[in-house]
C-alpha cells in the first residue's frame, strides 16, 4: 500500500499507456516509478534529472509513498530553464508529481501506426489518458483566462479609486 506524501491516504492504483502509476483522490499527486517514466518523458530530460539527484544535495521534504524516505526535491529542466522541482526517492526510485506536474512536462508520442497494432483495451486506454492530459491542459487555459480577466477588473478598480482620489 502506498500514501500520499501530502494528504497522508491511501493511494488509487491505475494505468496508462506507459505503465502503472498510483494517485491521489485528494490531492490529485501522482507517484510514478523511474522506468514508468522513462517510456512517457523523453530521455534526455529524464536522464539530465537523474544526473542532478545523483550528484547534488537537495532539499528533503516529503515521504515516498513506498519506503517512506524522504525524498529528494531536485529541479527538472529544459535548456538550463527549470519546469518543477520533483520529489524522487533514491532508494526505490519513485517520483512524485505534485498536481499537474506531470502535464507541464514533454511527452513521449506514440506513433499512429504502433497504436493501430495495439489490442483494443490498449488504444483506449491511450484515448482516455490522451482526453484527459486535454481536458488537464484546457482546466489550465480557462484559469489563465479567468485570471486575466480578474487582474484586468482589479487594474479598472483601483483606476477608478485614484481618479476619484485625486480628482
Amino acid at each position: 500500500m502506498y500514501f500520499c506524501p501530502s494528504c497522508n491516504i491511501e493511494l488509487i492504483k491505475n494505468t496508462n499507456p506507459f505503465g502503472i502509476y498510483w494517485s491521489c483522490p485528494i490531492c490529485t499527486g501522482k507517484a510514478i516509478s523511474l522506468s514508468v517514466i522513462r517510456q512517457a518523458i523523453p530521455e534526455p530530460i529524464v536522464g539530465d534529472f537523474w544526473r542532478k539527484v545523483t550528484s547534488e544535495v537537495h532539499p528533503q521534504k516529503k515521504a515516498c509513498p513506498a519506503c517512506k524516505k524522504l525524498m529528494s526535491e531536485a529541479p527538472i529542466a529544459i535548456d538550463n530553464e527549470v519546469l518543477e522541482y520533483l520529489d524522487i526517492c533514491r532508494t526505490c526510485f519513485f517520483v512524485w508529481f505534485d498536481s499537474d506536474e506531470l502535464e507541464a512536462l514533454p511527452h513521449v508520442e506514440i506513433p499512429e501506426e504502433v497504436i493501430e497494432t495495439l489490442p483494443y483495451e490498449v488504444r483506449l486506454a491511450i484515448a482516455e489518458y490522451n482526453i484527459e492530459r486535454i481536458a488537464t491542459l484546457r482546466e489550465k487555459e480557462i484559469e489563465a483566462e479567468q485570471v486575466k480577466k480578474e487582474i484586468a477588473i482589479d487594474i479598472l478598480v483601483v483606476s477608478v479609486v485614484l481618479f476619484v482620489l485625486f480628482k
